[in-house]
Formats: C-alpha cells, sequence, structure tokens
C-alpha cells in the first residue's frame, strides 16, 4: 500500500480499459491523467490546482470534491458531460 508519504507523482497513461477513476489525495500532489476512454472520474483533494479534462472526449460524470483552491477548469469539448 502506498501512502501520502510516499507518493509524490501519480502519472496514468495508456490504460485503455479504465473507464472510471476515483482519485483521493489529503495534500498537494502531481497527478496527470491521460486517459481518453475515461467516462467517469471523481476527484476529492483540499486543493486543485489546475484540472484539465479537454483530453477526454467520452467524460460523462465528473465530481469534484474538497476541490476549495481551483485556479483553473477547462472543459475543453466535453460534450457528453453532464
Amino acid at each position: 500500500m502506498l501512502t501520502e508519504k510516499y507518493l509524490r507523482e501519480l502519472v496514468l497513461r495508456n490504460c485503455n480499459l479504465i473507464r472510471s477513476l476515483s482519485i483521493m489525495i489529503e495534500r498537494e500532489q502531481g497527478v496527470k491523467i491521460q486517459e481518453p476512454t475515461l467516462e467517469h472520474l471523481s476527484y476529492s483533494s483540499y486543493s486543485l490546482e489546475e484540472l484539465d479534462i479537454a483530453e477526454y472526449p467520452n467524460l460523462k460524470s465528473l465530481e469534484l470534491f474538497g476541490c476549495f483552491a481551483s485556479t483553473r477548469l477547462n472543459i475543453g469539448r466535453s460534450e457528453s458531460l453532464r
């Protein structure tokens, strides 16, 4: 089990079977998700510097929890987002 003490950055790429992803982070850490097949994203963090979901054309739902320090949210052409 990895804890936030050891995890500094999370990068997901080319996991073509991922449709749903839930991320919970207690402090500011780097998160980069490059998964065009992603349909559901749940993200929980105390701070959110930037979230770019323009790369997820299939994203249908986005849940943000505790993200009170967001400076930028780019939804781009996510027409399927509800």
